[in-house]
């Protein structure tokens, strides 16, 4: 069992959990309570509702996606060396980076992120 990689894969589950639930309840839900959401040339004001929400649960599908590959190889259940860990660790870290510069450190997901990719780039050393 690697440790790092599992610690990598819960703490991405975490996060994939987290932004589903918490961030459904404090942005979109809100949001579409109002009139401020516009129609877009591609539709009306529902079909802009259903993009944002389906662009905010594609993250969270994304974290669930990342989080089992890194416990499935921390569980050694896939293998072949350690390039997709390195990779999706590189992902994370410049999701942190990203939300660091963006939130101006206001959002704690960069914490979060940094401890995946770290997380994740130590399991394969």
């Amino acid at each position: 069992m690697n440790f790092p990689l599992l610690i990598a894969g819960v703490l991405a589950a975490a996060i994939g959990i987290g932004h589903s639930c918490l961030g459904e309840t404090w942005i979109p839900i809100p949001l579409f309570r109002g009139d401020g959401v516009p129609g877009t040339p591609i539709g009306g004001v529902q079909d802009t509702r259903r993009m944002i929400r389906f662009t905010w649960h594609f993250f969270s599908v994304v974290a669930w996606n990342t989080a089992g590959l890194f416990l499935a190889l921390s569980a050694g259940i896939i293998g072949g060396g350690w390039t997709v860990a390195r990779v999706i660790a590189t992902y994370w870290g410049v999701f942190a980076v990203a939300v660091l510069l963006l939130s101006r450190g206001r959002h704690g997901a960069w914490v979060l992120g940094s401890l995946v990719a770290i997380a994740g780039w130590w399991g394969t050393v």
